[in-house]
């Protein structure tokens, strides 16, 4: 299991969660970006 902190895009961090229920993504936006650049409702 890798533990290093990893940069992904939308897709292939989708892909990841798909094939494997273990993986955690974890959202380190600041509150600013996450009122700015949007979030799940």
């Amino acid at each position: 299991m890798a533990s290093d902190v990893q940069s992904l895009s939308p897709p292939e961090a989708w892909k990841l969660v798909q094939e494997d229920q273990r993986v955690v993504l974890i959202d380190v936006r600041s509150s600013m970006e996450f009122l700015f650049v949007g979030h799940p409702r």
